[in-house]
């Protein structure tokens, strides 16, 4: 758990508020076992079975092939279901942007108005939490290609933050809609859930790491984790 304090003191009693991040799910390709399976090393079980043939790479990442089908996905459960808050952290290295569809980050959703979505176009990044189409956070520039990167999206009830390679990109007054949950569909990374689904389409390129959480990191938390890996892919 990521979590920041303070804390007081007054008349012999102690007040204490805290904010804190429970991390849910972590998949790291450099922990590949190769069994068709990428383990969940929290303990959630939250293991993503592989689908398609995507390639482990130099025990760092995985090489996702659009054309032969290649995400993971990740069975229904509590844990997922039950997301107050939502942070998700990515590290990617995006070969190219389809142009005709928006390209998937993840997706837990049983129709187009529930659930939580991530995607990519060539002009943006979309998050959605909990609400349905044409609603979300935004940011309208373009990814970067044929370069690791670490993004980290925050969405709670204060807002959303953006971050790339642990800077702040961007935020916005947008909280989402938790209460709006899907908890009947699998979490798929890469590709659209429900599938199929006309449009979008599985990314281009490649995965090292993977966490999500139930709360906001805060930007110390994000900048940790950026250092955390940022040798590993060359940054």
């Amino acid at each position: 758990m990521l979590s920041s304090f303070t804390s007081s003191f007054g008349f012999g009693k102690r007040s204490l508020t805290a904010t804190s991040a429970v991390l849910v799910l972590e998949l790291d390709a450099a922990n590949y076992s190769g069994s068709g399976n990428w383990l969940d090393e929290t303990v959630n079980n939250n293991d993503a079975s592989l689908q398609g043939t995507p390639a482990h790479t130099s025990n760092t990442h995985f090489d996702l092939v659009p054309g032969d089908g290649d995400f993971f996905s990740i069975s229904d459960n509590s844990v997922l279901d039950s997301m107050s808050q939502l942070s998700v952290q990515m590290w990617i290295n995006i070969d190219t942007i389809n142009a005709s569809g928006p390209n998937m980050l993840y997706s837990k959703r049983g129709t187009t108005s529930d659930g939580y979505v991530a995607f990519f176009t060539t002009t943006g990044w979309t998050f959605r939490f909990g609400t349905g189409t044409g609603t979300g956070f935004t940011y309208s520039t373009a990814p970067t290609t044929g370069a690791w990167q670490q993004f980290v999206v925050t969405i709670g009830s204060s807002g959303s933050k953006l971050y790339i390679n642990g800077s702040e990109v961007t935020n916005s007054v947008y909280t989402g809609n938790n209460s709006n949950i899907i908890t009947s569909a699998a979490l798929d990374l890469f590709n659209v859930n429900p599938r199929p689904q006309t449009g979008p389409v599985t990314m281009d390129g490649k995965v090292g790491v993977v966490k999500l959480y139930n709360g906001v990191l805060s930007s110390a938390d994000v900048t940790n984790e950026f250092n955390t890996y940022k040798t590993r892919y060359g940054l």
